[in-house]
């Protein structure tokens, strides 16, 4: 286990999410024996931390295969006025709570801090000969310290600050004890000479912006279920809300990154399959041969959601992965079952008998081939990043291996009108 405070570690891996270097931010990096216990201890972790420190927000989560979302569900509220848009992220925040399935409820603003303003003074300030720079360095040094040097230990530079004794600087009232050297005057002069009054407010100590418009984001995850389940379970609360003209909203998380992961899917696999499809045209001269074939692939979906259903897994992105190259083996399962029946009426048989003949001597090496792939990716399913392109590979080989056995006859049937008198 290695811990960081103040900002996480360097970024090891593309999947880590960085946090910038914040003072109320602390990190555990905790590495396992078995990823399997994983769950178990980050409902542990949770669980102790929230009982011992209730005052802090905790969000456990391992490293994902993809883009890094530390809060599967965000909503986005972009606009020009600060207030308008913290009202919005309220009124979101507040159904996110009606709904008693999420957690980690915040927004990337946090909370108010309360900021002291001492009002500076042009004209007092000017009869003692005293700048805004010079009342700044002042505070600077009566609140945090000035840095004024370095002390060298080995091959360690460590900071020198000056700064006034804790009594002084130990409580807020101090502020008006405060003086500030006027090098006019060459003395020091009260702070009460140099400012109007001291000023108490509340301000946001971050404000994030988007294309250079302040931007607040609402930010969660589900208790329990997967987050696309509950983003659509409160989408329609949250676009119902009504945004001012100049404001909008938009959605993160999960949702963002699956839409720019299966962009260039989208832009992409429409051209591949018309690819696949016109070189079936072009290997058997025909148009009804390669639709036969391509109805095949969508078979495949009855085994992928039943094994991802066994073995609780996604359809991530590496499961799309395992479907694309799930679909050229069952495209070249069908071609060999297609195949064996143009050699069989080039042999003289009737049509009838040679798809007949056709399905049942093909079923060994179909059933044989598909048998080896499947037990080829066996071990993967253990490995947690090939789990999902693994099962998808295995539960889609398997279910339509023996559905292009039947079907792709019976399609050939029905295309080219075969009928059992004919043998």
């Amino acid at each position: 286990m290695t811990s960081f405070i103040g900002s996480g570690t360097l970024r090891f891996v593309l999947a880590y999410d960085y946090e910038i270097p914040n003072t109320s931010y602390g990190q555990m990096v905790i590495a396992v024996d078995d990823y399997h216990k994983i769950p178990e201890y980050m409902y542990g972790i949770e669980r102790d931390l929230r009982a011992k420190y209730p005052g802090i927000n905790v969000f456990p989560h391992y490293f994902s295969d993809g883009p890094p979302n530390t809060y599967k569900i965000e909503m986005r509220f972009r606009g020009t006025d600060k207030n308008v848009l913290t009202k919005l992220a309220d009124q979101a925040i507040t159904i996110l709570k009606s709904t008693k399935n999420a957690k980690n409820i915040m927004t990337d603003w946090r909370q108010q801090v309360r900021v002291i303003k001492p009002e500076y003074s042009d004209v007092q300030a000017r009869r003692v000969g005293v700048n805004r720079n010079d009342l700044s360095k002042t505070l600077q040094w009566a609140c945090n310290g000035i840095k004024i040097g370095n002390y060298r230990e080995k091959d360690e530079l460590l900071p020198l600050i000056s700064w006034p004794p804790d009594g002084e600087r130990g409580s807020i009232e101090n502020i008006n004890n405060i003086t500030v050297w006027s090098p006019l005057n060459r003395a020091y002069v009260p702070l009460q000479q140099v400012i109007k009054d001291v000023d108490v407010k509340w301000e946001w100590p971050i404000i994030k912006r988007r294309e250079r418009k302040p931007t607040i984001t609402v930010k969660c995850n589900p208790t329990i279920g997967a987050a696309d389940s509950f983003r659509k379970k409160i989408k329609n609360k949250i676009e119902n809300i009504y945004l001012p003209p100049g404001y909008n909203l938009e959605w993160g998380g999960e949702y963002e990154s699956s839409l720019i992961a299966k962009e260039p899917l989208k832009r992409s696999f429409p051209l591949c399959v018309l690819g696949m499809f016109f070189i079936i045209v072009f290997l058997f001269n025909s148009y009804r041969k390669p639709i036969i074939i391509m109805l095949i692939v969508p078979l495949s979906i009855i085994g992928v959601a039943v094994g991802l259903w066994i073995f609780n897994l996604s359809f991530s992105f590496m499961a799309i992965l395992g479907f694309l190259g799930l679909s050229g083996m069952l495209i070249k399962n069908a071609v060999v079952l297609i195949d064996q029946i143009n050699l069989d009426l080039k042999a003289g048989k009737t049509q009838y008998k040679a798809v007949l003949d056709a399905a049942v001597s093909r079923l060994r090496p179909v059933t044989m081939a598909a048998g080896t792939t499947i037990l080829g990716m066996l071990p993967l399913i253990t490995d947690p990043f090939y789990a999902n392109m693994a099962v998808t590979i295995m539960g889609g080989l398997c279910a339509a291996t023996f559905l292009t056995l039947l079907l792709v006859p019976v399609l050939y049937t029905i295309l080219y009108k075969v009928k059992p008198v004919e043998s």
